[in-house]
């Protein structure tokens, strides 16, 4: 009698043992399969992120590109540049009317042009 207790303990216990081990193997395949979505999901942001990487660096670029542009395009000869083309009109003796109405100066300006160059 004892003996066949002792068989009935051990056999319960090898029960629990058996669904147990079946319940960590149904665990573990679906921890398994979380962390291959999650291995995806973190290629996939690596992928973006090098992306976003290169096209901050070519943004950088032509940024530094404008800016130095800038820099070198001086005020002065922004000045000078406009004022070429009225500069040559009085050279060729256009009339302070004429430069008026043509290069939409004021008197004041024509005049002072026409002083200086004319």
């Amino acid at each position: 009698m004892i003996v066949i207790g002792c068989f009935l303990v051990l056999f319960v216990g090898m029960l629990w043992l058996f669904f147990s081990h079946y319940k960590l193997k149904k665990d573990y395949a679906k921890l398994l399969e979380e962390i291959s979505s999650m291995n995806k999901d973190v290629s996939g942001l690596c992928a973006a992120a090098v992306q976003v990487d290169s096209r901050v660096a070519r943004s950088c670029e032509q940024v530094n590109e404008l800016v130095e542009r800038i820099d070198n395009y001086g005020g002065d000869d922004i000045v000078s540049s406009a004022y070429q083309a009225v500069i040559d009109k009085v050279q060729e003796g256009f009339s302070e009317q004429d430069i008026i109405k043509e290069c939409g100066l004021s008197r004041e300006e024509a005049a002072l042009l026409i002083k200086l160059h004319g």
